[in-house]
């Protein structure tokens, strides 16, 4: 948190974080390693970097050894920094950052007191609060953990728009999405969900089904569109789906995949490696040229000419058989303003 802080991305009691902000510059940071295929799972938009921020944040959470190297070299900029300040970490920082409502042990003493209280002694969920010293967010979300029915307070939400907005929620709906179509701030659509018995489970597992079926179609119409393809080629032209469907959704992506033939070895003799060299690399620098005259101050990274120009990204693995197109692309990345007109 302290070299959060000290970047600019906590509020100024250094203990909350600024997701936005933090979103924003992480991503752009991750888009340069993404565009090595194995790294495609990292984050791509500012929303995934703050999930995958809060992982990083939150004590004592599983995830890959990668993601840590990934979050320590971009908050740190290189391993001296961080084993200086891990060696001056103070061990009586016990303070969790606000980045999510707090998750709590379920030994929690406060958490069992509200329990109690509200199941044996009748007080609100405001009053239960109060009494052991906790936000009304808090508490609310507890009891509804536990199955206790937690009631709304008076807000201008309409049964009907509550009705609609849970609705949107099973479905799967995007929170922002849902946010505006009523009106509401998403802090109203978090709360609602937090605080309906079986609501987040049920639009966890919708959100589920609906990147699963998108992930599922991504990687099916390559194949439909490419049916001469193997797995290897596939899975460049759709790394995303792929490190989807094989954290996610493997035993299908196995039997789909063994669908696939083996790519026949093809005899590339005839290949006019100079001639494709010579139009590839005109290609790249006519991608960078546009790049540069809509963005001047803007550096050119390699996912940003690919994205133009999918021919190339294909091509990547045999460089070494385009040498015009390697030299362009190096120039590219290391362009400055007097090497385009």
């Amino acid at each position: 948190m302290a070299r959060l802080k000290d970047q600019g991305l906590t509020k100024e009691s250094g203990l909350q974080v600024k997701p936005r902000e933090l979103g924003a510059q992480f991503s752009e940071y991750t888009q340069v390693l993404r565009t090595t295929p194995e790294l495609t799972a990292l984050p791509s938009t500012p929303d995934e970097a703050i999930a995958f921020s809060r992982k990083m944040i939150a004590p004592r959470t599983g995830t890959h050894p990668l993601r840590h190297l990934v979050w320590v070299n971009w908050l740190f900029g290189s391993w001296d920094q961080f084993f200086r300040a891990y060696e001056n970490f103070s061990e009586d920082i016990s303070i969790e950052p606000d980045l999510l409502l707090p998750e709590i042990a379920a030994d929690n003493p406060k958490k069992t007191e509200l329990i109690h209280l509200l199941t044996n002694e009748g007080l609100t969920i405001t009053g239960v609060a109060k009494r052991l010293e906790i936000d009304f967010g808090t508490a609310a979300a507890w009891a509804t953990k536990e199955g206790i029915k937690v009631p709304t307070r008076p807000s201008k939400m309409t049964p009907e728009i509550r009705g609609e907005m849970i609705r949107a929620l099973k479905n799967g709906d995007d929170k922002k999405v849902i946010a505006a179509t009523h009106n509401v701030s998403i802090t109203t659509v978090n709360k609602l969900l937090s605080t309906e018995i079986g609501l987040s489970e049920a639009w966890h597992q919708a959100q589920f089904r609906k990147a699963q079926d998108s992930h599922r179609q991504a990687w099916q119409a390559v194949i439909t569109n490419n049916p001469n393809l193997g797995v290897k080629a596939v899975r460049v032209l759709e790394p995303a789906a792929f490190m989807w469907l094989y954290r996610h959704n493997h035993e299908w992506l196995t039997e789909e995949s063994a669908k696939l033939s083996k790519a026949p070895r093809q005899n590339h003799s005839n290949v006019d490696w100079d001639a494709r060299d010579e139009a590839l690399a005109q290609q790249v620098k006519e991608t960078a040229l546009k790049l540069f005259e809509e963005n001047p101050r803007k550096k050119i990274l390699l996912w940003m000419i690919y994205q133009r120009l999918p021919d190339l990204k294909a091509k990547l693995a045999k460089l070494d058989r385009l040498p015009l197109t390697k030299s362009a692309i190096t120039v590219a990345l290391k362009y400055k303003q007097s090497q385009f007109p």
